[in-house]
């Protein structure tokens, strides 16, 4: 089977090819190197390949040589020129406000919002206490009802027992 493992010469044996030598270049595909089989690069691609890539170097540097910026001189003011640098601090600081103007406002908001639902709440607490005194005024009236009808029945055989 070794001799299925690699290329060899014209015959295709095993003694054709010592272990570690290339093969001429009509065998240049397959070198046996003791457990596993070598594919030896093609130098003619190689050298193809670095001289495009040494002509696009080439090509980058001179790109970059004929687009490099001219020196310039630029003395950079805060706000555009036309605010001084001290009127632009003063501005900022007022129109963003500081951390306790944050605050305060965050904190207005939550009392706000608290709020709004406590009166929620106490519409809620108010229309289930109306639920719950028609509810007792409907049980009195009813269990007064209740007790008229007894003492009418009760009177009624009463009357009947008694005549």
């Amino acid at each position: 089977m070794e001799g299925n493992s690699r290329v060899g010469g014209a015959t295709g044996n095993s003694d054709d090819l010592a272990p570690g030598v290339q093969a001429t270049p009509a065998e240049r595909r397959l070198t046996y190197q003791g457990g596993y089989s070598v594919i030896p690069p093609n130098e003619k691609k190689r050298q193809q390949i670095i001289q495009i890539a040494q002509k696009e170097e080439k090509a980058l540097q001179e790109h970059k040589q004929r687009n490099t910026q001219t020196s310039f001189n630029y003395v950079g003011t805060v706000g555009g020129g036309q605010v001084s640098q001290q009127e632009s601090r003063s501005h900022l600081v007022q129109s963003s406000p500081n951390k306790v103007q944050r605050q305060l406002q965050q904190q207005q908001r939550k009392s706000f919002v608290k709020q709004k639902e406590e009166e929620d709440i106490v519409k809620h607490k108010a229309k289930q206490r109306a639920v719950a005194e028609t509810n007792e005024r409907r049980k009195q009236e009813e269990a007064a009802s209740q007790q008229q009808r007894w003492d009418e029945q009760k009177r009624r055989t009463n009357d009947a027992f008694l005549r």
